[in-house]
């Protein structure tokens, strides 16, 4: 990875830049100029106006946000929604934060954003990151953290650039291995996908390819319009949630807000072909559905909803990813992506990885060096509860 300071002594050579930081009161040209920064920006899917624009035409207006825009040689160069909220850790920790693409409002974030960071022109990713810290910084706002959610390899460079000439702590919240399937290694073996994954797996698929095919032939359908991607959606929903509650827990569309957000943004990426939604049958028996983006090759598996039988041979989601693979090796992209996640099949199927980020920006305060205290002493009592008696 770029050495953060030698990163930093070339950015004072760019050429300077003006950035701004102002209330986000309406959307009126917002989309033009997200869409005019995006097509020449080396973005994520997550970046994208389809993303950002469906989440804030969704926002309550209760929800403070803030539009940072950097501008160099007379162009917007740097485009970010900051939200605003005030933020409760541990029963004693208050702090006024700020936070990138997210709103700090657990029901609203539920989406889960991954591959994030400030959109910029290619190219000029660190300058803007760098331009955009120094005018929160100086902002006439009061605010005690600036929180970063989800940034993953292809921006880290730029942070870590920007971090030390910000002359915050950063506070590293967590860290995942992001495990992905290089279509373009796959195309370089001949297609042969089943070929780079361990004698395991591959022992694993073809007993479950066989026992579903005892229903029918395996079949994987894409939904190629709006209406029909709500209507996989939708079936995905009902298997994921029914699932989840099955265990006892919350699945990822568990409120009003999270459920309009997708319906919407499957309809807009459904007619483009932004958003992939795929069903896997076995005759007439389902399998599961998968709920992926796609953006300049890159294939982001974001959800899934599959149907699970007793019998442990049936292996759903080793299966749908499969021949989602397979369809997506044809289909000419370079990547794809299960996202973070410690989830044992996404090692399973995956063929490279790389790592994410989540991370907190904080200024000088007493709360949170009790906090960093609080947790050191928290995380060495587990060690200490889990380690074999002596």
């Amino acid at each position: 990875m770029t050495n953060p300071m030698k990163q930093s002594e070339k950015l004072q050579n760019v050429p300077p830049v003006a950035a701004s930081l102002t209330p986000l009161t309406k959307l009126d040209g917002l989309e033009e100029k997200w869409r005019f920064l995006e097509q020449r920006s080396a973005c994520s899917f997550f970046q994208s106006w389809l993303w950002i624009g469906t989440w804030l035409s969704n926002l309550p207006p209760s929800a403070r946000c803030y539009l940072l825009e950097v501008t160099g040689d007379d162009r917007p160069v740097g485009l970010a929604v900051i939200g605003a909220c005030t933020l409760f850790r541990h029963r004693f920790v208050r702090t006024r934060a700020l936070l990138l693409h997210e709103t700090g409002r657990h029901a609203i974030d539920r989406m889960t954003i991954e591959h994030n960071s400030i959109l910029a022109e290619a190219g000029r990713e660190s300058e803007v990151v760098l331009a955009g810290l120094r005018c929160i910084d100086a902002a006439d706002l009061t605010w005690d953290e600036f929180v970063v959610s989800g940034v993953g390899a292809a921006s880290l460079d730029a942070w870590q650039a920007a971090i030390p000439a910000a002359k915050w702590y950063m506070d590293l919240r967590q860290q995942s291995d992001c495990p992905f399937v290089d279509l373009e290694d796959v195309r370089a073996r001949g297609g042969d996908y089943l070929s780079l994954l361990s004698a395991n797996a591959r022992q694993q698929l073809r007993r479950s390819i066989k026992a579903y095919e005892g229903f029918g032939s395996l079949r994987l359908s894409v939904a190629s319009t709006g209406a029909d991607a709500l209507e996989y959606l939708h079936g995905l929903q009902v298997l994921h949630n029914a699932h989840w509650t099955g265990l006892g827990k919350e699945g990822a569309f568990p409120n009003e807000f999270t459920r309009r957000f997708h319906d919407q943004l499957a309809l807009r990426g459904g007619d483009c072909g932004a958003v992939q939604l795929l069903r896997v049958s076995a005759g007439t028996e389902v399998v599961g559905y998968l709920y992926n983006f796609v953006h300049h090759g890159h294939v982001y598996c974001y959800q899934s909803g599959f149907k699970y039988l007793p019998d442990a041979k049936f292996r759903p989601g080793l299966v749908s990813h499969y021949l989602a693979v397979l369809h997506n090796l044809q289909a000419g992209n370079r990547i794809y992506d299960f996202l973070a996640g410690p989830q044992r099949y996404k090692r399973r199927l995956a063929t490279a990885q790389t790592r994410m980020l989540w991370f907190s920006l904080q200024r000088t305060r007493v709360i949170f060096v009790a906090e960093r205290l609080f947790t050191r002493a928290k995380d060495a009592l587990r060690r200490r509860l889990r380690s074999p008696t002596q």
